[in-house]
């Protein structure tokens, strides 16, 4: 079974792309309250890129939407965007050497309380 690192990189790099287009998409539409596709990219980008890369990846994500839809309270938005490097930091703890059902299940869940 391949993992998400065995992939190419030029192939990682573009599937992240479409991922950060496809999320910024999700984030200016209307969509239920409570429906974020940017913790699911920030447990993938925890999981299959570097360190240093993971973490650009939500950031950017969200400073591309917030650009768009106006940017909103400082202390709310860092909260924000804290609660989303927790979910890279859990994707990258739990989902980079072992994937599982259980690991996937249980980074969902601390991502969604996050």
């Amino acid at each position: 079974m391949s993992t998400i690192k065995q992939l190419p990189s030029d192939y990682l790099i573009k599937l992240t792309y479409i991922l950060i287009i496809l999320t910024v998409l999700s984030r200016l539409l209307p969509l239920p309250y409570n429906f974020t596709s940017v913790g699911a990219l920030s447990l993938f980008a925890g999981a299959a890129l570097s360190v240093r890369t993971a973490w650009l990846v939500p950031c950017f994500t969200l400073l591309i939407t917030d650009a768009v839809s106006g940017f909103y309270n400082l202390t709310v938005m860092v909260f924000v965007y804290a609660g989303f490097m927790l979910c890279t930091l859990c994707g990258h703890t739990l989902l980079t050497h072992k994937k599982s059902f259980m690991r996937v299940t249980v980074g969902g869940v601390i991502a969604a309380f996050t």
